[in-house]
C-alpha cells in the first residue's frame, strides 16, 4: 500500500505499480484497456496521465499510433508491418512501433531490439528497413 509524506521519484514508482494492479483488474472486469502514463509532481501535488481504451471491431486494444501506423504503411509502400523486426543500416535490428501523423518530417516510430529504445524516423528512412525472415 502506498503511503508517503512528500512525492518522490521512487515512492511515485511504487504508486505507479500499485494503481497497475488495481487497473488492470478492472480492466479485465470491464473489457477496457488502461494505461498509466506519465507523472508530474512536486512535493505535495502529482498529476497522472491515464489512457483508457476500448476494443476494436476485432476485439484488440490498438493504439492510434498502431492504426495510424496500418493505414499511412500502405500509402507510403513500407515493407515491414507492425511489431515486425527489420533491419536498418543506423539503427541495427528495429521493430516498427506506430506512426505519428503530426511529426511531418520524422512520422515513422521504430524500436530497437537490442536496447528497446524508440526513434523517430523518416518515411524514406522506414522504406529502406529491410524485413528480417526467421
Amino acid at each position: 500500500m502506498f503511503k508517503a509524506v512528500q512525492f518522490t521519484k521512487s515512492n511515485l514508482n511504487d504508486l505507479r505499480s500499485d494503481l497497475d494492479k488495481v487497473l488492470s483488474k478492472y480492466s479485465n472486469e470491464a473489457g477496457i484497456h488502461c494505461n498509466v502514463g506519465s507523472i508530474r509532481f512536486s512535493e505535495r501535488e502529482a498529476n497522472i496521465k491515464l489512457t483508457v481504451s476500448l476494443p476494436s471491431t476485432n476485439g484488440m486494444f490498438t493504439s492510434a499510433e498502431e492504426e495510424a501506423f496500418n493505414m499511412f504503411s500502405r500509402v507510403d509502400s513500407i515493407s515491414v508491418g507492425l511489431h515486425e523486426v527489420g533491419s536498418s543500416s543506423s539503427l541495427g535490428n528495429v521493430k516498427m512501433v506506430g506512426y505519428k501523423s503530426r511529426n511531418r518530417k520524422y512520422p515513422y516510430i521504430v524500436e530497437q531490439v537490442s536496447t528497446g529504445s524508440r526513434y523517430k524516423i523518416s518515411t524514406s528512412s522506414a522504406r529502406s528497413i529491410c524485413p528480417i525472415t526467421v
